[in-house]
């Protein structure tokens, strides 16, 4: 179901500027997605970091540089869904994942990234306040959002929150026409939408432990937003 992110970059983009932090500095990158692609990678490579953390880099610039993304998220306030709430969105995007798995590494670059394209992004780690209740207001903020990525890792089902999340989106997502662009970070598609592979041990785990109903929402949310179109990453990307 998901498509595989290009090795290509999007050639109608001929030149831009970025900027992404990394470590204790600013890159700053002009000319043409080609070269700056290649001087991220480079500047990378200098400054010692891990294969793992370079490759998540280069992934998220290309992601962002996707020509549909960009349009989807460019088209979101005139979706042709009457009930999507344009008003009522504090964000562009809110980024659902399991920290353990890919908040040091895929999905810091990704917010980064994004957030250098001028999207306002919510991520937990910048937009909830010391004191705050975590559920409620991650539940708030999904509503709020324009489109939701989820980011399916190895662990991602081992956590309730991101469960309850999925959950949130998948009801915005049918209510409120929330677009969903889920990314499948080295897992198959597949395992996400049967909950096998990585997933079917922690749904055992969650049976034991949450009454039916509340699992089965969370069966539902990964079998559909397991079944729409996104980005597979795997490690050859």
């Amino acid at each position: 179901m998901g498509n595989v992110i290009s090795k290509g970059i999007p050639q109608r983009l001929e030149r831009s500027t970025i900027t992404m932090k990394a470590r204790h500095s600013t890159i700053t990158m002009e000319g043409s997605l080609e070269q700056q692609h290649f001087l991220l990678e480079t500047n990378l490579l200098n400054q010692g970091s891990s294969l793992r953390k370079k490759r998540a880099v280069s992934i998220s610039f290309l992601l962002c540089n996707n020509f549909k993304f960009m349009e989807v998220l460019d088209g979101a306030s005139s979706h042709s869904c009457g009930t999507f709430r344009t008003g009522y969105s504090s964000y562009d995007v809110f980024l659902s994942f399991r920290g353990e798995d890919t908040r040091n590494n895929f999905t810091s670059f990704l917010n980064l990234t994004l957030k250098d394209k001028g999207i306002n992004v919510f991520i937990d780690s910048e937009n909830l306040r010391n004191g705050e209740a975590i559920g409620p207001s991650l539940l708030r903020a999904i509503d709020a959002s324009k489109i939701s990525i989820p980011v399916f890792s190895q662990g991602y089902a081992n956590s309730k929150w991101c469960l309850l999340e999925l959950a949130q989106i998948l009801q915005c997502h049918i209510s409120n026409c929330q677009l969903v662009l889920p990314v499948f970070f080295y897992v198959d598609p597949s395992h996400v939408r049967n909950q096998t592979g990585s997933f079917e041990e922690a749904f055992r785990e969650h049976e034991k432990n949450f009454e039916p109903h509340i699992v089965e929402s969370w069966r539902k949310a990964m079998t559909i937003v397991g079944s729409l179109k996104g980005d597979v990453i795997n490690k050859n990307t």
